[in-house]
């Protein structure tokens, strides 16, 4: 930021317990990051020199360029990074949400980056900045006020619908040859309707644990295949509110098509598959260290959770 190149900034930050990070994607740009009590003001400074005086650095550009070249010109390198072109290009047919190609990656200049940051950060008319931890509500209103307040906004106002294209009909099956070792994967996603009701998100974290122990069990433990298959699941927009599922192994290529139905038989298909009395007893605490909790109250996640339980609970 302002005259500091990224070593410069390193070095600053390097006694100081903050972290900040800008992204922008397909409806939204914003900031994500923490900080100690006592190095909140630090990381308001750091919002607003990045919104005010924002640099864009042409070698760490060109270095990120470098690295992406090689996969966007064959992407059988990486199996992860393979898996994730195909799922992205069967889910959508829109490009914003594909990764770049090599024209693309080509075809961005350091001016060309700097022009759209200032656009999307440049004006804060439209931002919401919400902040939580345990500091004093007085000094981070003071700081707020401070660096915040003073943002430059003109008073734009842009309207945004989250709708994300729909999934495509039925079930799609892609195969990709990538990597090398005798090793393969299995990756899973299922979109189905859900609610914008915070119980949604709890309840869909919950289901993440259990499926994820289930997976663990059964094709880890039990055939002793993949060491770490997990679930995932995540609630965006594609014409109404959707929970994306999405199930994960890396078995043995022999094992690949035993894991696709225990995969496909761990998805639960009721509240009580979901969250069976047998696996209640572990929520609380599996569930409350996760950091994407972090933002959910205490109150409205044992509210919630009782909800399930009751839903779950053979009456």
């Amino acid at each position: 930021v302002g005259v500091f190149d990224p070593v410069a900034i390193a070095a600053f930050l390097s006694d100081k317990e903050v972290f900040l990070d800008a992204g922008i994607d397909v409806f939204t740009e914003g900031f994500l990051g923490s900080s100690a009590t006592s190095d909140l003001e630090t990381a308001f400074q750091l919002i607003h020199l990045t919104m005010t005086q924002p640099r864009v650095d042409a070698v760490t550009l060109e270095q990120y360029i470098d690295d992406e070249l090689p996969l966007a010109e064959d992407p059988s390198i990486n199996p992860n990074y393979a898996q994730f072109k195909a799922l992205t290009e069967i889910r959508y047919d829109d490009l914003r949400y594909q990764l770049l190609d090599v024209d693309d990656l080509n075809s961005v200049t350091a001016t060309a980056v700097e022009r759209v940051f200032l656009d999307r950060f440049g004006d804060a008319s439209d931002w919401t900045f919400s902040f939580s931890g345990d500091f004093d509500i007085g000094a981070a209103t003071d700081l707020a006020r401070t660096y915040l307040g003073t943002l430059p906004a003109t008073g734009r106002f842009e309207p945004v619908d989250y709708v994300e294209p729909p999934a495509p009909e039925g079930a799609i099956v892609e195969t990709v040859q990538a990597g090398e070792g005798d090793r393969a994967g299995v990756l899973f996603l299922i979109t189905g309707p859900g609610t914008a009701a915070r119980r949604d998100d709890i309840a869909a974290r919950v289901v993440q644990e259990v499926l994820t122990a289930r997976l663990t069990d059964v094709i880890r433990e039990e055939l002793g295949e993949s060491y770490s298959p997990f679930a995932s699941i995540e609630l965006t927009v594609a014409r109404g509110r959707w929970p994306k599922r999405s199930c994960r192994s890396r078995p043995a290529p022999t094992w690949s098509t035993t894991c696709r139905p225990l995969c496909l038989s761990s998805l639960p298909t009721s509240a009580r598959t979901v969250c069976p009395p047998t696996s209640l007893p572990l929520l609380p605490r599996r569930f409350g260290t996760r950091s994407s909790c972090s933002a959910i109250s205490r109150s409205t996640m044992r509210f919630s959770m009782l909800s399930l339980i009751r839903r779950a609970t053979p009456r």
